[in-house]
């Protein structure tokens, strides 16, 4: 996996998060969102930049290196890990439609949440549009600085449709989080802490230059390969999978050797069943790391080679993430039984 300067200051200033991330777990999963220390320390570092083109103060980095930091995040703690994927798969995927002015307007501290589907309607009005629509699951959105609402521009109660495609064009409406409506309806068991509640926006206005269509990059920054190859967000997404499940394997490898299972005389790490499931679940973790790093790869040389990636280049970089998503349950769910085991 990429180690440049850059990526391994990013990692060193994971590992100097851990205490205070570690101090506000209990916090997080209480409040279902994560402590506002924890997203000081983590903006403070320059976590949430990591994909921001380097015109607008972030540091441009590739989705494998990205992918590397969030891995890490996440086997301190998944909550943080997933915020911060989440985050910058809106800033790969959901800013680059938008206008330099709004880019600028936002700065270089931004941190959006929403969620990308269902659509919500726009209306066309003086200086801009009003927006009406909602969805679920925004991840982060309780210290997110806007909402992003995917939308469809209305025109008296129907879709606009494109005359070249005869589709509606789907638009991008970018809101300040003060000005949208958050639902406390984040309750359940795992990922407590990413505070990924239901967003509205119940008949804002947006202005024209906070407005953009998908797949209309206006800012040449956004025009670098890394922001062409669309499926990054599921990539983002997925590097937390990686760091739950090898933090699950690092975690039955320091108790093996100090706990004996009921009814027996040897520790853990002496039993043969055990090593065995260990070391599966660790080749099922190494080979979702390379599948989806791989991809990650190959689908920013596509975008280089070509200006954008192919249908199948899509559809293997989908790929590689389920994958991974899959395997690494898989993997820490080994965990969980040999733990289960452990007496």
């Amino acid at each position: 996996m990429p180690r440049n300067a850059v990526v391994q200051d990013l990692l060193e200033a994971v590992e100097r998060l851990r205490p205070t991330i570690e101090a506000h777990r209990d916090e997080a999963e209480r409040e279902r969102h994560l402590s506002q220390p924890v997203v000081d320390a983590m903006q403070q570092a320059g976590l949430f930049r990591m994909v921001l083109p380097k015109s607008l103060g972030g540091m441009e980095l590739d989705p494998s290196s990205i992918c590397t930091v969030i891995e890490a995040l996440a086997r301190i703690d998944s909550a943080a890990g997933w915020t911060i994927g989440i985050s910058q798969s809106w800033g790969s995927v959901g800013l680059r439609w938008l206008t330099a002015e709004a880019l600028a307007e936002a700065g270089p501290d931004v941190i959006v949440a929403g969620a990308f589907a269902p659509p919500g309607a726009l209306t066309r009005v003086d200086g801009g549009y009003r927006l009406t629509g909602g969805g679920a699951f925004a991840s982060g959105c309780m210290h997110a600085t806007h909402i992003g609402f995917p939308a469809i521009e209305m025109l008296n109660g129907e879709m606009l449709l494109n005359p070249e495609t005869g589709a509606p064009d789907l638009r991008i409406a970018l809101v300040p989080t003060s000005e949208a409506v958050i639902h406390d309806t984040w309750n359940t068991v795992g990922m407590r802490g990413t505070g990924s509640h239901d967003v509205e926006a119940a008949d804002v206005f947006v202005p024209a230059h906070r407005v953009g269509t998908f797949g209309m990059i206006l800012l040449s920054a956004y025009k670098n390969p890394i922001y062409r190859s669309f499926h990054n967000g599921v990539h983002f997404e997925t590097a937390t999978s990686l760091g739950v499940a090898q933090a699950a394997i690092d975690f039955i490898c320091g108790m093996a050797g100090q706990k004996t299972p009921a009814m027996t005389l040897s520790p853990l790490a002496r039993r043969a069943t055990a090593q065995a499931q260990v070391a599966k679940a660790q080749a099922l973790v190494d080979a979702s790391r390379a599948t989806l790093h791989r991809s990650a790869n190959e689908g920013v040389e596509e975008a280089a080679r070509t200006g954008a990636v192919s249908m199948q280049m899509k559809m293997t970089m989908q790929l590689a993430a389920n994958f991974a998503a899959e395997a690494c349950a898989e993997a820490a769910n080994a965990g969980s039984v040999i733990g289960a085991r452990r007496g």
